[in-house]
């Protein structure tokens, strides 16, 4: 059982090109299935991009809408106090207008005076 193998100088760059043939078509098969995958990630990457940036977004409103919520609430404290301070002053000139037109309003008057008292001296 002793057989000699014996390869010819063809034999050896036969079998030294099926090797490098093999690693070659090994290789770009790698290569094609690594961009598959690739390509099948690259929606993902970009809808993730995508959030992010919306997310960064939101939240830069909701700061903007805190800040401007605040500027309202002031606003709308800020008007209540003015309606008021009109209703008194507008109270105050009716029992004037009444005390004109009869002479004899006094009770409205004082009224009025005491309700204008009260707002200045409460008032914020």
């Amino acid at each position: 059982m002793n057989t000699s193998m014996n390869f010819t100088p063809r034999d050896i760059i036969t079998i030294i090109l099926a090797v490098s043939t093999g690693i070659v078509t090994f290789s770009s098969g790698l290569t094609v299935i690594i961009n598959w995958i690739n390509k099948a990630r690259q929606p993902e990457f970009k809808q993730n991009e995508r959030i992010t940036v919306l997310e960064r977004k939101v939240e830069m409103h909701e700061k903007i809408l805190e800040k401007y919520e605040k500027f309202l609430k002031n606003d709308d404290e800020r008007l209540r106090q003015i309606e008021e301070s009109n209703r008194i002053t507008q109270r105050g000139m009716l029992a004037l207008l009444k005390h004109s037109i009869n002479g004899e309003d006094i009770e409205s008057l004082r009224r009025a005076e005491k309700d204008l008292e009260e707002y200045l001296i409460t008032k914020d």
